[in-house]
Order: C-alpha cells, then structure tokens, then sequence
C-alpha cells in the first residue's frame, strides 16, 4: 500500500481499509498517554486522555505499552 497523507481522499479511504481489518492500536504510555515524570510510578493518564482511550477501546483492540 502507497503511504498517502491521512487528510486526503486517497489518504482516508487507506484509513477505511485498515480500519475494516481491525487493527490493533498500540500506544505508548510514557511520553504519549501520559506526561513524562521523574517518577515512572507517578505517571497518570489525564481523566480526558483515560476516556478517549476507553472509548476507542470499546471499537478496536488496543494495548499500552511502557518501559
């Protein structure tokens, strides 16, 4: 498959093609999901970001990653 910018009607219809094989979406955590501290142990989700994941995770299957 081409790489094509998201924003774009090539773009989107490569986005609706992956998305009808049910990828799974991995993020990381540290950096990504949630701000990067001193403390790895201290490191949260904001209530905003723990939502949308939530949401998204109820559509696709999905992972954190972190270390």
């Amino acid at each position: 498959m081409e790489v094509q910018p998201l924003f774009s009607i090539a773009g989107e219809a490569a986005l609706v093609e992956v998305i009808a094989r049910r990828p799974l979406l991995a993020f990381d955590f540290d950096g990504t999901l949630a701000p990067i501290v001193p403390d790895r142990a201290a490191a949260v989700m904001t209530p905003t970001t723990a939502s949308l994941l939530a949401r998204v995770a109820e559509l696709y299957p999905c992972a954190v990653i972190s270390g």
